[in-house]
């Protein structure tokens, strides 16, 4: 009855017997004194032997983020790669979100307009109502009528109106602004990261150079094991080619303007990295940095640079020194050697402007009610004579200025 507890059985005349030899029984508790033994030591040793696996996979994974390296999956890649990894995935994202806010202010822009012009019309209705009633040519019945007609739309242009975005005047529409604002940052967010694409893209295989011949980094890798390697992880050209339609919508020859209270504003981007919000004035003939912009994308000002005074209305003269940007990218175009006169800290409030001189060699048409600012190239267009508009525009509220 022993022995069976125990699990050793034995053989008599080729049959299975419940009474094993003494020899066989033996054997049969040696071996299970092995087993036994045999996971006694592993389950003392393995949790050391494991423990010692990962201390020397956590030092070689520290050796590899010291040197930078950035894990994705088996392959550790240069920051650079990293980045552009990141900057891939967000532009893809940003160019939806940037497609879907345009769309809706689409949307909003031509209802606002759709009923702007409603009010417009009620306007003159109720104007040309009100002078034949007071033309004295109408009986009593008739002045009733149209008193009825003209109140009408009279109770209709001062309960749409004041929510409606109209470029002749003051108006706002408050909803569409927000939408608007929305629209320049993303845009101008997602001009910054393709900028930023097309430099890093260009230094990744020079990346690895400094990789290439460290022998602490093989060592890591080996340690790692698993196939771990040192990238670059892929070749990015379809990804790249595939950014065509975000340059499309952000690096595009129509800019789109916003209006807060009386003055425009626009999106422009300095020396390739910098974007920068600048009021638009048409008629101004300058370029102006304030003080508090020009510290801020880390412009210095010279104690030596020439001093200049400019009028920025009749009333008011502007003084500050010149600096000379590098780079000034307003969508597709790109102006180089561009100067601008940082202006002093009295002058704060009227902050970075940018008038119409800004945009030499290249056309300009401003459609304020639809809140663009269309650029085209020298050769792709042919411009009025100088300090004229163009007529066709007279009377559809698109400016024209020339180049200067």
């Amino acid at each position: 009855m022993i022995l069976q507890m125990n699990g050793c059985s034995g053989m008599r005349n080729g049959e299975p017997s419940t009474k094993p030899s003494w020899k066989e029984w033996s054997l049969c508790m040696l071996g299970r004194a092995l087993s036994l033994g045999l996971i006694t030591l592993l389950s003392f040793t393995w949790p050391a032997l494991a423990s010692a696996q990962r201390t020397q996979a956590d030092g070689a994974t520290k050796t590899l983020e010291q040197r930078g390296l950035v894990r994705f999956g088996l392959v550790w890649v240069s920051p650079e790669e990293a980045k552009l990894r990141e900057l891939l995935t967000a532009v893809r994202k940003q160019d939806a979100e940037l497609r879907k806010v345009k769309r809706q202010v689409d949307q909003a822009l031509a209802e606002n307009n759709r009923q702007l012009a409603l009010v417009t019309q009620a306007r003159v209705e109720a104007d040309e109502l009100g002078r034949l009633i007071d033309s004295g040519t109408l009986d009593v019945k008739q002045i009733n009528q149209l008193t009825a007609e003209h109140n009408r739309r009279v109770d209709y242009v001062n309960s749409v109106g004041p929510g409606l975005f109209d470029a002749g005047s003051e108006v706002n529409n408050l909803p569409l602004a927000r939408l608007q604002q929305t629209l320049l940052e993303l845009r101008n967010s997602l001009v910054i990261k393709l900028l930023e694409i097309d430099r890093v893209a260009v230094e990744i295989e020079g990346s690895y150079a400094p990789f290439s011949d460290d022998g602490a980094i093989e060592q890591a890798l080996a340690k790692l094991g698993n196939n771990n390697r040192l990238g670059p992880a892929k070749v990015y050209n379809n990804e790249l080619k595939r950014l065509a339609r975000a340059r499309t919508s952000a690096l595009n020859g129509e800019l789109p303007v916003n209006r807060e209270d009386e003055d425009y504003r626009l999106w422009g981007v300095l020396d390739e990295q910098k974007g920068l919000l600048f009021t638009f004035l048409p008629g101004f003939k300058h370029r102006l940095l304030s003080t508090g912009d020009a510290e801020n994308l880390g412009i210095e000002v010279t104690e030596d640079a020439v001093e200049k005074t400019v009028a920025y209305s009749e009333e008011r003269q502007v003084k500050g020194r010149l600096v000379t940007i590098s780079r000034l990218r307003l969508g597709s175009q790109v102006f180089d050697d561009v100067e601008f006169l940082v202006t002093g800290a009295k002058d704060a409030d009227i902050g970075s402007v940018l008038g119409s001189s800004a945009f030499n060699g290249v056309r300009t048409k401003f459609e304020p009610q639809k809140l663009t600012l269309q650029m085209a190239g020298a050769e792709e267009s042919k411009s009025p004579a100088d300090g004229q508009r163009d007529d066709s525009a007279a009377n559809s509220g698109v400016i024209f200025f020339p180049r200067q």
